[in-house]
């Protein structure tokens, strides 16, 4: 018997996609199409807490969701990062996906994330969600804080929607366009902007 050597690129699929603040469960998903199993411990850093790892070893399946269980000191307000190591902290090259909630800026390693262009900016964030909800990632930049919403916890089921195929966007008059595609499966996000600095985002379920 032998196995297929694991890509270590595969790691950078692995993705925080929901997070309940005051439970303290945390999603981490594989959005890649390949099996990964980590090369050594993995560490969450939160508020310079590095406590809570990834045990070397673990294996995730394609599209696979897997729930960990932290302790946030301040559940209203915190910064969240999945580090590839349990070391080398202030390297933004360590870090795989992540989120920032709550308004106080430069919280933890926010700064260096935010320095290396991986989140949004220095002080930008995601808005705490109310207690008993989750923060869930619903586009495909995790670095991004317009991509979480506040919503009911659905920890274990990260759904990860196909690219649709192809699609065309045709112009029907009074400012209006019909938008189709063909490929893909729901729910999509879908950005629209009547002006550059201002967008609008409207999830399709069906």
């Amino acid at each position: 018997f032998s196995a297929a050597p694991v890509s270590l690129a595969g790691i950078e699929d692995l993705w925080i996609t929901e997070v309940v603040p005051s439970s303290g469960e945390v999603e981490v998903t594989n959005v890649g199409p390949d099996k990964v199993v980590l090369p050594n411990e993995f560490a969450f850093c939160h508020r310079f807490r590095y406590s809570d790892r990834i045990s070397a070893a673990t294996s995730f399946a394609a599209g696979e969701s897997k729930v960990f269980n932290l302790n946030f000191s301040d559940a209203d307000d915190s910064d969240l990062w999945l580090y590839r190591t349990t070391s080398g902290f202030g390297s933004a090259a360590n870090i795989i996906s992540g989120i920032k909630w709550g308004p106080a800026p430069g919280v933890g390693r926010t700064g260096i994330a935010s320095a290396d262009g991986k989140w949004s900016g220095a002080e930008s964030f995601v808005p705490p969600p109310a207690a008993g909800m989750a923060l869930q990632l619903v586009g495909a930049d995790p670095f991004a804080a317009t991509n979480w919403i506040e919503a009911v916890p659905d920890l274990g089921n990260y759904p990860i929607p196909e690219a649709p195929l192809s699609a065309s966007l045709v112009a029907t008059g009074d400012e209006t366009f019909d938008f189709t595609w063909t490929g893909g499966a729901p729910p999509y996000l879908v950005r629209s902007s009547t002006a550059l600095e201002t967008w609008k985002t409207e999830m399709i379920t069906d």
